[in-house]
C-alpha cells in the first residue's frame, strides 16, 4: 500500500516523467555519434588489410587506378552538380578479395562484383543525399554514362577516415584509364616502402574512442539524473524506511528498499531503454540501463548495510 500511495503522488508522477525523459534524451543526444562510429568500425573490420598505399609502382592484387579528383562525376550530363568524390578504378586482370575495403561484406544494395565498362559503385551517403538507386546513371568525365552497379557502406576519405569527414570515394570499372593523372592504390598487410601509406589501426582506435567517450557521457549524465531523483525523494523515502526499520521487520524493510527504488529508478530506466531500442539505438540503451542499474544496486546496498 505504501508503494501504491507513493506511486500515485503528484511528486512521483512528475519526477517519473522527468526521469524517463532525461534518460531517453540523454541516449538520443549521443546516439548519432555512437551509431556512426560503430557502423564505421564494422566497415573497417570487414576488410582484412591494415593499410592503403599509393605508389607509382603497380601492386599485385587489390590494386586500383587512383585519380584523386581529376576525374569528374556528375549527376547528369551538363549538370553543374559535381560530386565531391575521389575516384578509384578497377584494373582488368587484378584479383580483388576481402583485403580490399570494397568487398561483398561492405555492399549494402546490389551485389558485389568487379566493375566493368560503364559501371560505377557509390557510397550510401551519396545515394541517400541525391536519391540515387542501383541501375541509375551517372556522368563520368563530362559525357560518359555509367550505371550504378551497387551501393557500398560509407568509406569517407579512405586515407584518413573520420565520421566528421566530408570526403567520399567512388569506384568505377573500365578497360582504359580515364586520365593520365593517376597513381596506383593498393590494400595490403605486408610491410613495404611506398610513396604514401595510411594505416587503418589509428582510424579504428578513433572509432572505438568516440564510442567509449559518448558512452561515458551518457553514464555520467544518467548518474547525475538519478542523484537528482534521490534528492527529490530523500526525506520521504528515508522516513518510510525508518518506520519499517524500527518496526523490527527486516522483511518489510528489504521490501521497501527494493520496491521504492525499483519504481523511482529502475522502471524509468527500463522505459527509456526500450524506447531507445525501438529507435535502433542499442548501445545508448544498454549504457542508460546498465548505468541506472548500477546506481540502483549501489543505493540499495548502502541502505541495507546502513542498518546491518
Amino acid at each position: 500500500m505504501r508503494l501504491l500511495s507513493l506511486a500515485t503522488t503528484r511528486k512521483f508522477l512528475i519526477s517519473f516523467f522527468i526521469n524517463v525523459t532525461l534518460l531517453f534524451c540523454t541516449g538520443i543526444a549521443f546516439s548519432s555519434s555512437i551509431n556512426i562510429s560503430a557502423y564505421s568500425l564494422q566497415t573497417w573490420n570487414n576488410c582484412s588489410s591494415t593499410y592503403i598505399a599509393f605508389d607509382s609502382r603497380e601492386f599485385i592484387d587489390n590494386c586500383y587506378y587512383y585519380y584523386n579528383k581529376s576525374v569528374s562525376i556528375n549527376l547528369n550530363e551538363g549538370d553543374s552538380v559535381r560530386l565531391n568524390v575521389e575516384v578509384y578504378q578497377f584494373i582488368a586482370g587484378k584479383n580483388y578479395d576481402e583485403h580490399s575495403l570494397l568487398n561483398s561484406s561492405n555492399v549494402e544494395e546490389g551485389k558485389y562484383c568487379d566493375l566493368k565498362n560503364n559501371e560505377i559503385a557509390i557510397p550510401k551517403n551519396i545515394a541517400t543525399k541525391y536519391k540515387i538507386n542501383v541501375g541509375d546513371d551517372l556522368v563520368v568525365s563530362g559525357n560518359k554514362l555509367y550505371s550504378v552497379k551497387y551501393i557500398f557502406r560509407d568509406f569517407y576519405d579512405i586515407k584518413k577516415p573520420s565520421i566528421y569527414s566530408t570526403g567520399n570515394v567512388v569506384f568505377i570499372g573500365g578497360d582504359e584509364k580515364l586520365s593520365n593523372e593517376f597513381v596506383y592504390a593498393g590494400f595490403g598487410t605486408d610491410t613495404g616502402v611506398y610513396n604514401e601509406i595510411y594505416t587503418f589501426g589509428k582510424a579504428e582506435k578513433e572509432f572505438v574512442k568516440t564510442i567509449a567517450l559518448n558512452v561515458l557521457l551518457i553514464s555520467v549524465i544518467s548518474i547525475i539524473t538519478q542523484i537528482g531523483i534521490i534528492i527529490i525523494f530523500r526525506k520521504q523515502e528515508l522516513k518510510n524506511l525508518y518506520k519499517d526499520c524500527v518496526s523490527g521487520s527486516k522483511k518489510n524493510y528489504l521490501s521497501s528498499i527494493l520496491g521504492v527504488n525499483v519504481i523511482i529508478h529502475l522502471i524509468p530506466a527500463v522505459i527509456a531503454s526500450i524506447a531507445l531500442l525501438l529507435m535502433e539505438n542499442m548501445i545508448p540503451a544498454i549504457a542508460v540501463f546498465s548505468t541506472v542499474l548500477l546506481a540502483f544496486g549501489c543505493k540499495v546496498l548502502y541502505l541495507y548495510l546502513k542498518v546491518h
